[in-house]
């Protein structure tokens, strides 16, 4: 009699299919990131959960962030990026430090998407010939779900900002924030389990001599090294810029649960 299982003939394709859903089952445990590139998303880590993305462009920008979950409804974050542009196109270094609040898919309701507050503000930024006591802030409602291979997100964002040019105050706006809606997507091809394709909307502020709100898409490609280990390599076209300025980054993220 026979045994039960797989024969001789089939045993390599019965190998195959249990590789391919081990790999679908650790592609979809990939870490969720508290943004896509520059769009924030609604995703809220485990409570002790801690990420850290290190990140430099061709133009000398660097990102560099860190953050940890608390009791599974909210995340706090630390860290500097080189978003914001001085007058002269050079990115600021500008450190910053955020929070979110957020529920977690189907938390209140069958079909619910995860949704979050996320309040950043910036801290100690350097002063420049162009720009001095240098202060940004934004507060973004997001909303974030996962369909089958595709993570999708949505969101609107107010910013502002404001800094001193030989003592005179200047504002992004007349005394109010400036809102502006925020996107993103995930694809994750199931014949590549390992690799991401992203897209997303997110804006930042370029300052001296006028302050002006512009926006970030950009459009880049993630590869998970290991299940706590991802390598993105991204392309940014920033408002107002040509196609000879567009910005070339890499970033690498580690997720430790």
């Amino acid at each position: 009699m026979a045994r039960p299982g797989c024969s001789s003939p089939t045993r390599a394709g019965c190998l195959l299919a249990l590789a391919v859903v081990l790999a679908a089952s650790v592609a979809s445990a990939e870490p969720e990131a508290s943004r896509v590139i520059a769009a924030p998303t609604a995703w809220v880590p485990r409570a002790g959960a801690v990420n850290a993305s290190l990140g430099i462009d061709h133009r000398g920008g660097a990102l560099a962030v860190a953050g940890i979950g608390l009791g599974d409804l909210a995340h706090l974050e630390l860290g500097l990026d080189g978003d914001v542009r001085l007058g002269d196109g050079s990115p600021l270094r500008l450190p910053r430090a955020g929070f979110r609040l957020g529920a977690r898919p189907d938390a209140w309701f069958r079909g619910q998407p995860a949704v979050a507050l996320t309040v950043r503000t910036s801290f100690a930024a350097p002063s420049t010939a162009a720009a001095a006591d240098v202060t940004v802030a934004d507060a973004t409602v997001s909303a974030s779900r996962r369909v089958r291979e595709v993570r999708l997100h949505a969101g609107l964002t107010a910013i502002d900002a404001r800094y001193r040019i030989g003592g005179e105050l200047i504002r992004l706006g007349p005394g109010r924030p400036r809102l502006r809606p925020t996107a993103g997507l995930e694809w994750t091809p199931p014949i590549y389990p390992n690799t991401t394709l992203v897209l997303d909307l997110g804006w930042a502020p370029d300052l001296a001599p006028t302050p002006t709100l512009r926006y970030l898409a950009d459009l880049g490609a993630r590869y998970r090294v290991y299940e706590f280990l991802t390598v993105e390599l991204i392309v940014r076209h920033r408002q107002g810029e040509d196609l000879a300025a567009t910005t070339v980054a890499t970033r690498l993220n580690v997720a430790l649960f």
